[in-house]
Order: C-alpha cells, then structure tokens, then sequence
C-alpha cells in the first residue's frame, strides 16, 4: 500500500523523485493483477511501498522526537485515520454496490466477511485464517483481496511507534547505529520466519500473507532511517555512492518485476528480504542532495503525478480488474489492459481531488457539524452496516464433509470432499414417447450424482429444483483426474492433497447407487502433468495412455457392483478470463488442448458403449468449434468456463431430459 506524502512538509523536504518510486511500484502492482506480459513479479511492487513506508514514518518520528523530545502518539494516528480511512471508506462502499448488483452469490458471504476485515485493518489474517474455496476464487474473486498489504501496513502504524518512543527513551539520541543494526538484524529475523513457515510444496499463504514474515520491507525502511540519520547524504562521497547504488537497485527490483513469480520458492528464502533491500537502495539514490541518474528517471512529470494519486490507485486497481472482465467489456489483451488502467486512474482522481485531499487539508473543519472522532466512527459504522446489507441473505458456503471409503477391506485416507443435496419438489411426467421408468423406480426421483472439477461443481451449487431429479455432487473444485503435479504456464504446480486422492470421492459418490453419474471434467486435464519427474505434454502418446488409464479408474469406481448409468460430458472450448490459482496461464483458452484432452473422453466411451455415454456438452457451449456466448439472452459462461446462477438454469434445460432418459435405458 503506498505511503502517502508526509501531511507537513516542513518536517520532511518533498522529494519529487519519491512519487515517481511510488508510480513505478504501483504501475508493477497493476500489471501483476492485469496480467501484463512479463510482468508476474509485479507483486513486488508491494515490498517497494512497505520500504517507502518504513522509513518515511521512522524519520519523521526521529525528528518529531528531536525536537519536542516525545512523540505525540494520538495526534500521529490521528493523521493516518484522515489520510487512509476516507479513500478507503469509499471503496468499501463500492464493494457493497458490487455485492448487490455484480458479485455471484456464492462468494457474498465471504465478500461480507472480507469487507469487515478491511474495515477493521485485518485482512491478511483473514485471508490466512478463512481458507476461502477454490469454488468462490473461481466464481468471483474477491475484489479486496489486495487489501492485505493495507492491513499489514496499518498494524505497522499502531505498534512501531509506541516501540520507537519506548527505545528512544532508552538509548541516547547518539546511538542511531544501535538501533539501524537492531532493525536490521529484525529484518532479518522476519526473512528467517518466512522461510520456517514456506512448505516445501502447496499453499504459501501464511508466509504471504502474515505481518509477521512481509514486516521485513517496513524493518529494511526503518534500518535505513536509523543510518540515515547516522550518516546524512550532504556530504559528497555518500550521495555519490548513493547514486550508484540507487542504478542497482532499480535493476535488480526491475529484474525481479520480470523474472518471478509469487510461487516462486526462493522468494521465500530469502528473495523478498533482497527485494527490500533492492528498493531501500533506491529510495536512498532518491534523498541525494545532487541528482542522479534514479532521481532523473523517477522525477519525470507523469511518474510525479501518478505516485501522488498511487494511495487510490492501488486502492482501486484490483476491482477494476475484477469488475472489468473481457466477459463483461468483449476485450482482450491490451485493450482491456487500456480500459482497466483507464478506469483506474479516473476513479483513483476523482477520490483524491473529491474525498481525500479535501478530508487530509481539513477543508470539512469549518462545517458546524465536522467532528473528526464522531465523524471517522459514523462512517466507519456506516460502511459495516452498508456491507452487512449488501450480503443479507448470501448462501452458506457448499457443506464439507470428511468422507471415508473402504477399499479392499482398508479403510482409506480421510479426504475432504464437497456434498450438495438438491431434492425435487415433485416428479416430471415421462418425455412424449420415451419409455416409462422401470417399476422399481416408479413414485421415486432419479438420482443423479456429480463428479469431476469446478465446472461439474457449479452445475450442481446453482441448479435450481429439478422436478423428478435428485441432485448430488462428489465434484471437487481445483481437481481433476491427474493426481501428479502440473505445469501451468511457466509455474510447476503441486498437486494439493484433495487431488491426490480424487478417487476417493468418486468411489463415495458411487456408495450412494445413483441412478446416474455426471462425469465432467477439462479444466485442469489441459495442463501437462508431471509423472515420475517426466513432463507428459498433452496430446503425446505417453500423456493419452495416462491420463486414459486415470479415466478408466474413475469409470470402474463409479460402475462397482451398481446399476448405475455414466454420462461423460465432452470437453468444451474454455475462453477463461482469471488466472489460474493465481497464475497467468493460457492453457485452458488453448483450442488444441481441449481437443486433446475431448478426444481421450470420447475414446473412452467408445471403448465402453454398455457402461458410459457421452453428453455432448462441446457441442452445446462451443457448436462448430466457437464459444457459444449467451442462449436465450444469458451468458452462458460469464467467466469464459463455469456457469453461474442465470447460466446454470438454462444448462438444465438441455441437460434435465438427457439424465433423465439415461436413468430409463438399461445398463449393459
């Protein structure tokens, strides 16, 4: 989250050269979340604001206690509520204009619970804590995921200043050096517990996402006001060195911005204490009293002006992403890169010049009614009243529930899978001219069991009541068939733990009899699997014979001692517009792939016509091969794979007849 420009220049020259830091990093921000070729260690933009950050507040607490000998601890609060609470007030408020009229309902109630930790400066812990769904990352991602960084940085504000006044008071103002290698000797400490709590493989989100591990780049900008302090650039060799640092460190954060990743394993080893000390490099190059190359570059008008407005801008860059989808704009690549920068910054402007500056220069304090504390308390309620409304009535998230299968008189491992029941309201009158169910099916529903990935999964969160259908779904979000690692874009992936042992759920689906299991899957078949410390590239003879021989153990688990009939839905043409687990990826939007992966599921089927049939859902969502945008005036597949609520409705239509009939024939 950007630091703003100190509220009184006369306790800190302005620095020109520091806004135009600030655009750089914000710039990286946004060409991470848009996706920006070569731009996937965007994110490091970040650490570049939490440096800023450390030792703009240190200093100005340094010199405070210079001259008055204290630090007015309230009134410092005081200015950071006025500065950052009101830009942030009003983004709160657009999120619960989203949650009303945008955000799927499967991911309000998350959205609720992600708007009250903003609100309270507590969303990293929350995002570490809540273990929020792959499904409601895939549905609609939460447009405040960004706002970890904010927290992060407002926790900073509370407890770093009652620390410093507290060794300030201890050691003599003579001792800077002490402190700047305590600080130091933090940061590094910080680095270490990053890489104590990174696992070896899966989720980094502790490490991410906690104050604990990311306080590294506010501690390297402390350390660096403490020498700064100590050693003061006037005099001439240090400003020279300065300069030259300053060119390397520039290089080595631009390098970083190219070459990583936030999966990217040595970063967690250390790499973000290297981008820390990267970026205080260039903030140094920035102070020197003579210009250098860095303070040349980064002083340039546009980068000045957009470092001033950076606060908002980052603020609202990763909703305009969210909201401005190539579903909902018809564009990609960079025109919409274009359209959602541009929004960006008009709506960042609008909030600085309308909100912001007005509210930070006190403009509102001649107003009889302007009170700051009853003031910042209204609106604060008033934001959390506005997000409880916006979400009154979301769906509870799916059940999850720990299943247990036997297997050769084993009991297998415990592994969570999602179970959705739909029962029917009545039964359907048989199709004219289809046979009538057998007789033991007669005054009862037809079962029909789900499995597969998300896409499958969605088909089932938002059916709506089927008559004559009763609806269940073993289908796991963010699983295939392919218990191995996979490559996705320029990331190895490693296969999450619930994916290892997707036939587990499967063979839970088939302990229920169903009349009929729903088989669809694609979306993650598309990526090459790692087997055996081998890349099977898709569409090779050594990728079909695997991913063929994972297929028939699925089939025999859904066929084990049952009636039950098998539908294998065809694999359609995806045009997905969000990254893949965050992830840039092209993969699944490529036609090839799918129709790889499409013509393993048909070979299938025709090895086994009495057990399984095909549902020709390529045919449905992408006839003659394209995308099938909307079917009777609803988009299909608003994010370019899955259904929504709208969607999902209109898919039962065409698909409620097909399992139905399927339940009538005979199994072979």
């Amino acid at each position: 989250m950007p630091e703003p420009v100190p509220d009184d220049p006369a306790r800190f020259a302005y620095q020109p050269a520091l806004d135009g830091l600030r655009a750089v990093a914000v710039l990286a921000v946004f060409g991470y979340h848009a996706a920006v070729p070569h731009l996937a260690g965007g994110f490091l933009g970040v650490d570049a604001f939490f440096v800023i950050s450390g030792f703009l507040i240190t200093t100005l607490l340094v010199r405070e206690w210079d001259r008055a000998d204290s630090i007015r601890l309230t009134s410092f609060w005081a200015r950071r509520v006025r500065r950052l609470f009101p830009g942030l007030a009003l983004l709160l408020l657009a999120v619960a204009a989203y949650a009303v009229v945008l955000a799927p309902s499967v991911s309000r109630r998350s959205l609720r619970w992600d708007g009250l930790a903003t609100l309270a400066y507590a969303a990293n812990w929350r995002f570490v804590w809540s273990h929020q769904s792959y499904f409601e990352a895939a549905a609609g991602p939460s447009p405040l995921r960004h706002t970890w960084s904010l927290a992060v940085e407002e926790q900073w504000y509370l407890l770093w200043p009652p620390v410093l006044l507290v060794a300030l008071t201890v050691v003599k103002r003579s001792a800077m050096v002490v402190l700047a290698v305590v600080t130091a000797s933090l940061a590094v400490g910080s680095a270490v517990l990053m890489a104590a709590l990174t696992p070896r493989f899966g989720d980094t989100s502790r490490a991410y996402f906690g104050t604990d591990t990311r306080a590294q780049g506010l501690l390297v900008g402390a350390a660096l006001a403490f020498a700064l302090q100590r050693w003061p650039l006037h005099r001439s060799r240090p400003h020279r060195i300065a300069a030259g640092v300053g060119v390397v460190g520039l290089a080595v954060g631009i390098w970083l911005f190219v070459t990583v990743d936030e999966r990217t394993r040595w970063m967690y080893h250390g790499g973000f204490l290297l981008a820390a000390v990267a970026w205080a490099a260039v903030v140094t190059a920035t102070l020197a009293p003579v210009a250098g190359p860095v303070q040349w570059l980064l002083s340039c008008r546009p980068a000045v002006a957009l470092g001033r407005v950076s606060y908002g801008f980052y603020l609202w860059l990763w909703p305009a992403v969210v909201v401005l989808t190539p579903s909902r704009t018809h564009l990609h690549g960079w025109p919409l890169i274009g359209v959602q920068f541009v929004a960006t910054i008009v709506v960042a402007s609008a909030s600085y010049v309308l909100v912001e500056l007005p509210i930070r220069l006190g403009r509102w304090r001649s107003r009889s009614w302007w009170r700051p504390v009853p003031a910042t308390t209204f609106a604060a309620a008033g934001v959390a009243a506005a997000l409880v409304l916006a979400t009154a009535g979301a769906p509870a998230p799916p059940v999850v529930s720990g299943v247990t299968t036997v297997s050769g008189g084993a009991v297998s491992k415990t592994t969570l899978v999602p179970v959705l029941v739909h029962d029917p309201p009545g039964l359907a009158a048989p199709a004219p001219g289809a046979s009538s169910p057998p007789p033991e099916r007669a005054g009862r529903p037809v079962s029909v069991a789900i499995v597969g990935d998300s896409v499958g999964f969605a088909m089932a969160w938002y059916a709506p009541p089927i008559a004559g259908v009763r609806l269940t779904t073993r289908a796991i979000p963010g699983c295939g068939v392919i218990p191995a690692d996979l490559q996705i874009g320029d990331t190895h992936y490693p296969a999450p733990q619930r994916c290892v042992h997707w036939i587990d759920a499967w063979r839970a689906a088939e302990s229920t009899h169903p009349d009929v299991a729903l088989v669809v899957l694609g979306g993650w078949e598309v990526f090459d699997p790692w087997v055996d410390s081998k890349r099977l590239h898709v569409g090779t003879p050594e990728w079909r014979r695997y991913v063929t021989d994972q297929l028939e153990r699925g089939v025999r688990a859904l066929t084990a001692g049952t009636h039950t009939r098998v539908l294998l839905a065809t694999v359609p043409c995806f045009r997905y517009d969000q990254p893949v687990q965050g992830i840039p990826s092209t993969e699944r939007n490529d036609d090839a792939r799918t129709t790889a992966v499409d013509a393993v599921v048909t070979g299938l089927a025709a090895r086994h016509p009495g057990r399984v049939t095909l549902v020709d859902y390529r045919s449905y969502a992408c006839p003659g091969g394209k995308p099938r945008v909307e079917v009777g005036g609803v988009t299909l597949r608003p994010d370019g794979m899955h259904t929504d609520a709208r969607s999902t409705r209109v898919l039962w239509r065409w698909l409620a007849p097909i399992v139905v009939e399927a339940a009538r024939r005979p199994r072979l």
